[in-house]
């Protein structure tokens, strides 16, 4: 699940729903059916490509819910490495779904929501309306999924529909990444 919020406002219920499920749901699905796996089989975990990036203001709770889901996997791939199996983790960009369709959604809710940041949250949505770009097709990363269950050696991570404008935000130096988002966010 997404939600766009200030992480210094964000009631303590909502922040826990988010990680209970984008990385507890995904433990306890492992736990479960960890029983039916064969010696060579292997488990493909779909985190996000954000999880590898510095966060974004406002989507702090999606970002570390991705992140803590993508180190486990990684935890995961050396466990199950012992027994035969492979991990593997995909981290798509921005899927058609609805999802997809949320971070707008909660962008919006954001704006009406927040005291502390009213004018850099109305920034903000403009530059997700300006910079969302199209979603990638599920289809796409339908086809990518069957292809890694079917090889041989699959790789350990694969990245799908990357955000250039994150890719290149992150290349930056933590201090000028921060003040490049605090232009843009604090303008009148």
């Amino acid at each position: 699940i997404h939600m766009m919020a200030s992480l210094v406002e964000s009631d303590y219920d909502l922040m826990k729903n988010v990680i209970d499920i984008n990385l507890c749901g995904t433990m306890l699905v492992n736990k479960t059916f960890y029983p039916l796996l064969k010696e060579t089989g292997r488990v493909i975990i779909v985190t996000s490509e954000v999880a590898t990036y510095d966060p974004m203001p406002f989507n702090g709770l999606y970002n570390i819910s991705k992140t803590a889901l993508d180190s486990y996997t990684q935890a995961l791939r050396q466990e199950l490495n012992l027994k035969g199996i492979k991990v593997i983790t995909i981290r798509p960009g921005s899927v058609e779904t609805p999802l997809s369709k949320g971070s707008l959604t909660g962008t919006k809710e954001l704006v009406s929501n927040t005291v502390i940041y009213e004018n850099e949250s109305k920034h903000f949505l403009n530059l997700v309306n300006k910079f969302m770009g199209k979603p990638l097709n599920p289809k796409i990363l339908g086809k990518l999924i069957y292809k890694v269950t079917l090889k041989k050696h699959p790789k350990y991570i694969y990245h799908k529909h990357r955000s250039l404008g994150l890719v290149l935000l992150n290349m930056f130096p933590k201090r000028l990444q921060c003040g490049i988002i605090k232009a843009l966010l604090k303008r009148k």
